[in-house]
């Protein structure tokens, strides 16, 4: 195996941060949705 080998395969853990770090984004983003989805009932409700 070379170093250029090494190099290009992820080790344990990066994937362990890398997942870590993609169920952080998955959360925010889901309750950014939320907020989102709130605010346009809100707004709705507002109008009617």
């Amino acid at each position: 195996m070379t170093a250029t080998d090494g190099g290009c395969r992820p080790t344990e853990m990066q994937i362990l941060q890398e997942q870590k770090f993609a169920r952080r984004m998955e959360k925010d983003f889901v309750s950014v949705r939320l907020q989102a989805g709130s605010y346009k009932e809100s707004a709705l409700s507002k109008i009617g």
